[in-house]
């Protein structure tokens, strides 16, 4: 049976990233491959990316990769966060599946309804 793969799929802040790096762990303990995935804006805000074997990062723009700022119109921000997330996880899993590495499950989270909208376009359980 081939080995599990997991995409998560986190929410450019730092409340929901952490959470979602333990939940990964959390299916690679059980031999999954897991992809992490988050806007480059998020990643920037990190510190380190953890080296777990099994756990591989994407990052995908965002339109506000050098971060949201105070006045930064936050329905416009949401609108292009779907809008280039959408397209990113789309051609994710495109790429994935084009090195035999297919996504057998996509994990999101509350705010990221989008996610859910592309695991079913692309016939993966969510």
């Amino acid at each position: 049976m081939p080995r599990p793969h997991f995409l998560l799929v986190s929410y450019a802040a730092q409340g929901h990233i952490n959470p979602t790096l333990q939940f990964a762990k959390c299916f690679i303990r059980i031999g999954a491959h897991v992809t992490f995935t988050t806007s480059l804006s998020a990643r920037r805000r990190m510190t380190e990316v953890p080296k777990v074997e099994g756990l591989s990062f994407v990052t995908f723009l965002d339109g506000y990769d050098d971060r949201l700022k105070p006045n930064d119109d936050r329905e416009k921000y949401g609108a292009e966060f779907k809008r280039r997330g959408k397209k990113n996880l789309n051609n994710l899993i495109a790429s994935s599946n084009d090195q035999g590495k297919p996504i057998t499950c996509i994990v999101y989270f509350l705010l990221i309804t989008w996610a859910m909208e592309v695991a079913r376009e692309q016939q993966i359980p969510c």
